[in-house]
């Protein structure tokens, strides 16, 4: 077995950790702060909307908006720890694995639940309302967290279970944690299942959503500049979330810090700018949002 030691993973990494930990830093903490402004003006006009939250479409984008941007806290209180103590105990970095794995995994159900409800809304327009009612949209909801936290927490127990050594490794990174684990074959099957299980039936999903409407409207669909904006959208997505769900079955010999550090660039910036996009595509949410500072203007000259 492998020794598992800090100062060795150090001599063995092909990235001075330092200066990977100020790029990684600096992207989080851009792509946050970006993504905190630019969501902000969305929940606010949702929530002070409950007509808006009443409706499918807008409560999954609310949860969306909520999950993405506690996602990107969650990794720029990671980068920020890494970057001020130069290392953490392998015990934390399982914990901030399972956490992303998490909030990844409401994101990627919630897109394909939200692709299911804008298809039942075309497909079937009057039975929509009695197909999927307030109580059934609460309920998707709450199951979509309550399974991927499940999950997550079975993930999490099996790996801790597993930590033989809780070294300070210099780079949190999936692959440098293997040697300080022991018997991870249950913990790679399960991981597999689930990720066999939850991307591609949710690309099939969001897939399979708009082929539907496609060939029911004798491709119409695919001529509008809107909807192939929303097909290019949703390949986009879902090509990220492949990456970064799939990126901890790469085998360690073809595993670099950079391209950890690519995989974790256009992951961060993929989520952040997927659901903003979303949301400010709504034209219900641009009439709520141009129509307050009109409001505000003429109530300033009075």
């Amino acid at each position: 077995m492998r020794t598992c030691n800090g100062t060795e993973v150090e001599s063995k990494a092909q990235m001075d950790p330092h200066l990977y930990h100020i790029i990684n830093l600096t992207t989080v903490c851009l792509t946050c702060v970006a993504n905190i402004l630019l969501s902000i003006p969305l929940l606010v006009a949702m929530s002070r909307s409950p007509s808006l939250l009443c409706k499918s479409r807008f409560l999954f984008l609310f949860h969306l908006l909520c999950c993405d941007n506690l996602q990107l806290v969650i990794l720029l209180a990671q980068a920020a720890l890494l970057a001020s103590h130069f290392a953490m105990s392998v015990t934390h970095c399982v914990v901030f694995w399972a956490t992303n794995q998490f909030l990844g995994m409401v994101a990627v159900l919630l897109r394909a639940t939200l692709s299911v409800d804008r298809c039942v809304a075309i497909k079937l327009p009057l039975r929509y309302d009695m197909l999927l009612t307030p109580r059934w949209q609460r309920m998707a909801v709450a199951l979509i967290w309550a399974v991927s936290l499940l999950v997550s927490a079975v993930a999490l127990c099996m790996v801790l279970s597993r930590v033989q050594v809780n070294a300070a490794l210099p780079l949190c990174i999936i692959y440098m944690m293997i040697p300080c684990l022991s018997d991870l074959q249950p913990v790679a099957i399960f991981s597999m299942v689930v990720t066999a299980m939850v991307l591609p039936v949710c690309f099939i999903t969001i897939l399979g959503c708009f082929v539907l409407l496609c060939w029911d409207m004798q491709g119409q669909l695919c001529s509008q500049r809107r909807a192939g904006v929303t097909l290019a959208m949703q390949a986009v997505q879902m090509l990220i979330y492949a990456v970064a769900l799939s990126s901890s079955f790469v085998p360690a010999e073809v595993h670099s810090e950079q391209l950890d550090l690519a995989i974790n660039t256009i992951y961060i910036v993929g989520i952040s700018l997927i659901s903003l996009v979303y949301g400010y595509r709504s034209r219900e949410l641009q009439s709520r949002l141009l129509k307050r500072p009109v409001c505000s203007q003429v109530s300033t000259s009075q």
